[in-house]
């Protein structure tokens, strides 16, 4: 099994068949408009076919302007943006051959309109060899992960950037731990950034940051060691619902097939996984990226609420309480795509209530009352609300107004 899989993978199709792997799952959040894109590193391309799409099928369209051994693709299904790495070295400089990152529309198809809408190049960039890309939309905020033995980084863009850019942050050193990454993903609950590395000792790391970190920053924490089966992971998933880390273990160096190791998200250290998926039955072949779909559509954030109420009213009063309700933006796991289309458009600042202008006593009235301006400003007749105009009566209707 280990050895048919490695020719299988490597000599017949070559690199172009682990990056299928990656992309094939990445893009399936076109599910909006059932399409499934595919990126292939050898011939340049990205294929685009129906999600339902079997046998020997042709693609429906393909998209070649500008690829340059594509590798991981992400979308922003808001903005109808397709994102993608050109995993090029930037040293020695070759002006044929740049580090990018291209971005398409996701109708755009060779050859007619499949040209980029805009790319992210150059030596302001930090681009040094884009392999891994995250688009988190929750934060409009684009990273990617640059590939190398030796001062790897992931760089963070605005995710309507655009040529030369400085990144709005960079992530590096000795002291991240990272070397080699590849998987990304945003914890938007933690408020985490999860970085798979697999040029480290023991086979690969799992390392959490805070997600604007920058510079030579710590990780909060890693998962490294050998309890940890790691073997050149080039994959993570976050799956909030369960409170997990899925890793895809794809041991592309050796004569193994691979397999995925699922960690709680809260693990650090030497750890073994929680479960593993391994074995020949599951016909795994150097798992590069993993995805995970839960029953329940997204994580729900608690809503943060502010009520400011008047006092408790008699039915005749038509006056409502001024409510004003603030609800963090719904986010999407880091570990799926939107359902069916449902995109986290950005959250509407609440709307300041009207306060009420004081109403005047109505001519010829006997008594006047203020209620307690520290439950409500309004000045009114007893009358008028359709309370009892002796202040006894009212003390022992509502004791919330007896006189203090």
């Amino acid at each position: 099994m280990g050895n048919r899989c490695l020719l299988r993978g490597r000599s017949v199709l070559g690199r172009a068949a682990v990056v299928l792997a990656v992309t094939l799952a990445t893009a399936a959040g076109a599910r909006a408009a059932d399409e499934v894109y595919v990126s292939n590193y050898t011939t340049a391309t990205i294929n685009v076919y129906s999600r339902t799409a079997t046998g020997d099928t042709a693609p429906l369209r393909t998209i070649q302007t500008g690829l340059d051994r594509p590798h991981t693709m992400g979308m922003d299904i808001a903005h109808h943006e397709l994102f993608v790495t050109n995993n090029r070295y930037a040293n020695p400089p070759d002006p044929a051959h740049v580090p990018a990152v291209m971005v398409y529309d996701l109708s755009a198809s060779y050859p007619f309109n499949d040209a980029p809408k805009r790319s992210i190049s150059g030596p302001a960039t930090g681009l040094t060899k884009p392999a891994g890309l995250y688009v988190d939309m929750v934060h409009q905020e684009l990273y990617v992960s640059n590939d190398l033995d030796s001062g790897s980084s992931v760089t963070v863009y605005p995710l309507s950037a655009s040529g030369n850019v400085s990144p709005i942050r960079s992530l590096s050193g000795p002291t991240t731990g990272i070397e080699g990454p590849i998987g990304l993903a945003v914890d938007q609950i933690h408020d985490e950034l999860i970085v798979a590395s697999y040029k480290v000792p023991f086979g690969g790391s799992i390392s959490f940051f805070a997600r604007t970190a920058t510079g030579d920053a710590a990780p909060l924490r890693t998962i490294q060691g050998a309890s940890t089966g790691f073997n050149m992971p080039l994959g993570v998933a976050l799956d909030l619902n369960h409170d997990e880390i899925i890793v895809a273990n794809s041991a592309y160096m050796s004569v193994l097939p691979g397999n995925i190791l699922v960690f709680a998200r809260a693990s650090a250290g030497d750890v073994a996984p929680i479960r593993t998926i391994d074995g020949p039955s599951t016909h795994l072949c150097n798992p590069c990226s993993a995805q995970a779909r839960s029953r329940r559509s997204s994580i729900r954030r608690p809503c943060s609420w502010s009520r400011a109420s008047h006092a408790p009213t008699p039915r005749t009063r038509t006056a409502r309480p001024a409510t004003t309700e603030t609800c963090a933006r719904r986010p999407i796991s880091a570990s799926r795509a939107p359902a069916s289309g449902r995109i986290p458009w950005p959250a509407r600042p609440p709307t300041p209530a009207t306060p009420r202008a004081p109403a005047s006593p109505r001519a010829g009235s006997a008594r006047t009352r203020r209620w307690p301006t520290a439950r409500c400003a309004t000045t009114e007749t007893p009358a008028r609300v359709g309370m009892p105009a002796r202040l006894g009566s009212a003390s022992r209707a509502f004791p919330s107004f007896r006189r203090r």
